[in-house]
């Protein structure tokens, strides 16, 4: 089969490989050699600092694997094929390699026994996605900003922003969602994060409503169950490991630094595995999407407009509920 188009999104395009792995090659730039250059040093260089910066909080991150593709002078090649999708979107092609990164391909399906009629993606909403196949779900996720953000200065004016931004900024970008991870997580009265207790009625409720939301889904019954225990009574869920680190950075860095902003935008996939023969079933987590992300501009514009001009700001009480 060779190589194949994955997928894309705003600044990548990523390749299916034969084996369980993509190709991720940037389109940030008009010209291929500006892509290679911005991959080799810039982006490198941001994932291995970001990666060294949060190294004592577990949190689990993709390997990245600097990879060159050479021509090979074959119409199927590898770099024939990629050059050929990426003069098809206006790149410029100008190098004679093409320098992207290898990363594990996590919605791998073992084709043996999983045929394409078996394996689905559900869209929950604009931030979650469930990919179902015979042995494995695939919970995907931007957990986004975690709930409490520190005081913000605009126009001479500081601000306290105690609610929740990510509900916040889909009511001004009209995003409907049905899943709020800074709901999923708990917090006290000070808006820090607390330990979840099985016995609590909060805790309780906030199960239950995830379960209903789930349940339109036709989900194994085995999964949902893992899964609401997961997000919700896991005190070291991949959610909460993000905001515990967006947390313990912003104490320590300015309010739009890169590496906040990019933990504030990272994809978390959440991996249930079906055990057999009474074994218990297995759940991991990956965090994907570590890349730097140059808008800083965009950002401060984006966060002035949640501050000043949207009147419905969202604040989290005690249940899944909003106040308005």
């Amino acid at each position: 089969m060779g190589l194949q188009y994955f997928t894309q999104g705003n600044a990548n395009v990523l390749f299916e490989t034969d084996s369980q792995s993509l190709l991720r090659i940037s389109k940030r730039f008009s010209r291929l050699s500006e892509n290679n250059t911005y991959t080799a040093t810039v982006n490198t260089q941001f994932i291995k600092s970001i990666i060294n910066k949060n190294s004592t909080a577990n949190l689990p991150f993709i390997l990245y694997e600097l990879v060159k593709i050479k021509p090979q002078y074959n119409p199927n090649s590898d770099y024939e094929r990629i050059t050929l999708y990426l003069a098809n979107l206006g790149i410029l092609i100008d190098s004679d390699e093409i320098i992207g990164f290898k990363i594990p391909n996590l919605f791998y399906i073992d084709k043996t026994i999983t045929s394409i009629n078996e394996y689905k993606t559900i869209e929950v909403d604009h931030y979650t996605k469930i990919h179902v196949s015979l042995r494995s779900i695939l919970w995907e996720c931007k957990p986004k900003w975690e709930y409490f953000q520190n005081k913000l200065s605009v126009n001479n004016t500081d601000y306290t922003t105690y609610f929740c931004r990510n509900c916040t900024n889909n009511i001004i970008k009209n995003i409907k969602t049905q899943i709020c991870y800074c709901n999923v997580v708990e917090f006290d009265n000070t808006h820090n994060m607390t330990t979840n207790n099985s016995n609590n009625n909060n805790t309780t409720e906030k199960i239950t409503f995830l379960k209903k939301i789930l349940l339109k889904y036709n989900l194994p019954s085995d999964y949902l169950s893992d899964i609401t225990s997961y997000l919700i009574l896991n005190d070291n869920n991949v959610i909460r490991l993000v905001y515990k680190e967006q947390t313990n950075l912003l104490a320590a860095l300015p309010f739009f630094d890169p590496h906040l902003m990019t933990l504030r935008d990272v994809s978390c996939f959440i991996i249930w595995k079906r055990a057999y023969n009474g074994d218990k079933n297995i759940i991991e987590s990956r965090i994907v999407d570590v890349d730097y992300k140059p808008y800083k501009k965009s950002w401060e514009t984006q966060y002035s407009k949640i501050i000043e001009y949207c009147s419905k700001k969202i604040i989290h009480k005690d249940s899944f509920q909003h106040e308005f």
